[in-house]
This record gives C-alpha cells, sequence and structure tokens, in this order.
C-alpha cells in the first residue's frame, strides 16, 4: 500500500508530498486535488489512490488504473508563471519520469509529446494537467500523473495489450512503488524549482535527448486544424515546434 507515512520516510523534498491525502478509492485523483485547491490547500500536496473509478486521461480519455498495480496520483502546484507556461510543466514531469525509470530499472524511455512516457515504444505514463487562471496569471495547476508498475500483460484489457505496457512487463519483476514514488518526487520538484525560474531553456536539452518525436514525421490534430511535417525542437514553454511545407509552426 502506498502509505503515507512510508511515502515521507527519508523524503528528500520540501514542498511536494508535505502533506498527503491517501484513498482506497477515488474518482479521480485530479478532481479531488482540484477541490482541494480550490479550498486553499498548500503547493505541493499530493493525492493518491490505490484505484480510480474514473481516472482521467488527456481529451476527455479515461484512464484504466486498476487497485495496487500502478501509482495514481496529483499533486497541487501553484507556480509564479504565465499560463502560457504551463504546458512545460508537463514535459518537466516527463523528464523526472524518465530520469527515475532509468536509475530504478534500467530502461530507456522516452518522451511523447505531449503528456506521455514511453518504453519499447509503448506507454507506460501519462500525464494529464489542469489549470485554473487568470489572463495574466495562474492560480494553481494540477499535475495528474499514472504509471504502470507491476500490471502483468494478462492485467490490461486486451484493447490496450498493443499500446500499453509497465514497468514489470518490460524489466520481469516487481518494482517497489514507494521508491518509485519517492524518487519521482524527489527529481520532480529539482526540475520545478528550475523550471519556475527558467521555464524550459536549462531543461530543453536534457528533454530533446529522450524526445521520442523529435525527427520524425507527424501528424498533429488541434481541434479541427490537422497539421503534417517533421518535429524539429521544442520552444521554452515546451510547446512543439514543426517543420511543415509552408515553414515552421509552433503547435500547443
Amino acid at each position: 500500500m502506498l502509505l503515507p507515512t512510508e511515502i515521507k520516510y527519508d523524503l528528500k523534498t520540501k514542498i511536494l508530498a508535505q502533506e498527503i491525502h491517501s484513498y482506497k478509492v477515488l474518482k479521480s485523483t485530479n478532481d479531488l486535488a482540484f477541490a482541494l485547491a480550490e479550498a486553499s490547500a498548500p503547493e505541493g500536496t499530493l493525492v493518491l489512490a490505490e484505484k480510480q473509478n474514473k481516472g482521467k486521461g488527456r481529451l476527455g480519455r479515461s484512464w484504466f488504473s486498476p487497485p495496487q498495480l500502478g501509482i495514481w496520483m496529483s499533486v497541487i502546484l501553484r507556480p509564479a508563471l504565465l499560463p502560457s507556461q504551463a504546458p512545460g510543466l508537463s514535459l518537466a514531469a516527463s523528464l523526472a519520469l524518465v530520469l527515475t525509470t532509468k536509475e530504478l530499472t534500467g530502461l530507456e524511455a522516452f518522451i511523447k509529446w505531449p503528456n506521455d512516457v514511453i518504453v519499447n515504444k509503448k506507454k507506460f505514463c501519462g500525464i494529464l494537467t489542469e489549470l485554473s487562471a487568470e489572463l495574466d496569471k495562474i492560480n494553481f495547476v494540477i499535475l495528474g500523473v499514472g504509471i504502470n508498475v507491476n500490471h502483468t500483460q494478462k492485467d490490461f484489457p486486451e484493447s490496450l495489450r498493443n499500446m500499453a505496457t509497465s514497468l514489470r512487463v518490460e524489466t520481469g519483476s516487481k518494482i517497489s512503488r514507494i521508491d518509485f514514488l519517492k524518487r519521482f518526487l524527489e527529481k520532480f520538484e529539482k526540475i520545478y524549482l528550475q523550471y519556475r525560474k527558467t521555464g524550459l531553456l536549462t531543461l530543453k536539452d536534457e528533454c530533446l535527448r529522450h524526445f521520442y518525436l523529435l525527427g520524425k514525421k507527424v501528424k498533429v490534430q488541434v481541434g479541427i486544424e490537422i497539421f503534417e511535417g517533421k518535429a524539429e525542437n521544442l520552444d521554452e514553454n515546451g510547446a512543439l515546434i514543426l517543420r511543415t511545407k509552408e515553414g515552421l509552426k509552433t503547435i500547443t
């Protein structure tokens, strides 16, 4: 079980997970974290669930969240940033996940823009950032993270087996969820504090080293528009720079 006392034991963070709300079952950790943030919960508050009944992915998709196999979590962030800078927080979290995965398992993980982390071309982690903001300032950001840790292949529905994986499937052995979570929180806090100062500028080279789409031909749908081109770079806010027939386009 992901118990707060175990998570906090020897945890080397100053902001993240100083306050933890842990549940056996929740509809969605993001929903509860959003409500807590609106009620003035402090920055770094962590919400965890062993199981989500309605885990959320991007664009209204669902996230498969069975009990005691993964890490289903949301963190409240209150950065003094412009709303346009918020998307880069997904990449900052992705980078922390890539580094944690390499350190704990030896696996080479990659950032798949805008909000997935993959191993061997299969997704094992998704990130959903939700925002409360005004025109010129962020009130708070909810960073939702779902990590497939100890699923076996048969734990996934058939519809997901070709596209989803877990750290256990890829390594052949069980991984300590507590260890993974603590290391992720420690790495993400360092990256997050740097992002608050400089945006993605000082982190971009490392993100690009682990960037799955770099140099690949991609098709990106934004609303009803579809852009095709080669993924060439990231900007300081985490937007994708795409080389199209019409020239460079920045895709947020």
